[in-house]
């Protein structure tokens, strides 16, 4: 992380419990924990997170789907690699 930051940013910083840092690759996509990609950074800014540090960086990830009557579809969480890919190719002939 940078070291020079504005008010603004300090005040961010400080209100912020976990930070994830550097850019998302999809090919460093590992389908681990809550960062995007392996060259991601995980940053515990207060402590609060600490003990559940493994859900960042271990855990397996997860996705809920909630379909509502009107043909909508929430998708909540980071999908695993597959499921992106999957749902990228079949969307590509609509889009």
């Amino acid at each position: 992380m940078q070291r020079d930051h504005e008010p603004a940013q300090l005040t961010l910083l400080q209100r912020t419990d976990v930070l994830i840092d550097g850019v998302y690759r999809q090919d460093k996509n590992d389908d681990i924990g809550l960062r995007g990609s392996d060259n991601q950074r995980i940053h515990f800014l207060s402590g609060a997170y600490t003990e559940q540090s493994a859900l960042f960086t271990l855990a397996t990830r997860r996705m809920e789907f909630h379909i509502s009557g009107d043909a909508e579809v929430l998708m909540v969480g980071i999908p695993p690699r597959k499921l992106a890919e999957s749902f990228n190719s079949f969307l590509k002939p609509i889009l």
